[in-house]
């Protein structure tokens, strides 16, 4: 990249559209996107499985860190595709989140 400058996620999911537009060819549905998304996660969980020492490969984190950037290309789209601003939503949902966790909802105490 370029530009090196801390960009935020609302930046991200921009130039992943960019990215995405560059391809050329259809616009994937929804349906596929997240078919998509499910092939990378597969693949993530493999990377991990190796990292892990549960598998054995060569380039083992390389292939974790593509991984997990392979499933955020896809978050992000489907963020982009459906319009939500995932960085005011997550940062909702770790509130809620740090709200359930003093009201102690994990614990079955």
């Amino acid at each position: 990249m370029p530009n090196s400058k801390r960009k935020s996620l609302e930046d991200l999911v921009k130039m992943t559209e960019k990215v995405r537009i560059q391809f050329g060819g259809p616009d994937w549905s929804p349906e596929v996107r997240t078919l998509d998304l499910m092939e990378e996660v597969g693949e993530l969980c493999n990377a991990i499985l190796v990292q892990e020492g549960h598998k054995h490969k060569k380039r083992a984190r390389a292939e974790l860190a593509d991984s997990l950037c392979d499933v955020l290309y896809n978050i992000l789209l489907l963020s982009s595709l459906y319009k939500i601003n995932l960085e005011q939503e997550y940062q909702q949902m770790l509130e809620r989140l740090i709200e359930r966790i003093k009201n102690k909802e994990f614990h079955d105490d």
